[in-house]
């Protein structure tokens, strides 16, 4: 009874072990690939010079000569005189902001374009009303407008904490 129970183990041990090993990997093969398609080189194509308007041309059935076109050059036209030279308009002077916040390192945002972080200066700064947004993970964001006019200097702190 002991060997017939060894045997069935050893037997029974076999078939599982056949059922849970690892598939032989496949093997490869190859696959057929087309052959490469020859490149053409690109037409050019020659287009015919053009054409000048006909100006006075008779009538070919009328007249058995050969007819001559002669191509101009076309002249721009004069110019109209004016009121006199045109006057340059003032270039507006750009104003300056310096942000700063506590603690330093919060995210800059004029008119919903991120500019980076505190502390920064910006030179280029259009004249007009601008809407301000500091923003720093885990602190409450602070907002505000700024009215800015051409040339000046600006300050704006923002305390965070």
């Amino acid at each position: 009874m002991l060997v017939l129970g060894l045997l069935a183990g050893f037997g029974a041990g076999f078939v599982v072990g056949q059922r849970l090993s690892v598939p032989a990997p496949p093997r490869a093969v190859e696959i057929p690939r087309p052959a490469p398609i020859e490149t053409v080189p690109p037409v050019q194509m020659a287009l015919p010079p053009p054409v000048a308007p006909a100006q006075n041309v008779p009538d070919p059935a009328v007249v058995d000569a050969p007819v001559v076109v002669e191509a101009r050059e076309a002249t721009p036209p004069a110019p109209k005189p004016g009121p006199g030279p045109a006057i340059p308009a003032p270039a507006v002077r750009a104003a300056t902001i310096r942000f700063d916040s506590r603690p330093p390192g919060a995210t800059i945002y004029l008119d919903e374009v991120r500019l980076g972080v505190t502390p920064l200066t910006i030179t280029d700064v259009t004249p007009g009303v601008h809407q301000v947004r500091l923003e720093m993970l885990g602190h409450d964001t602070w907002r505000t407008s700024v009215t800015v006019k051409e040339g000046e200097q600006y300050f704006l702190g923002a305390s965070l904490e």
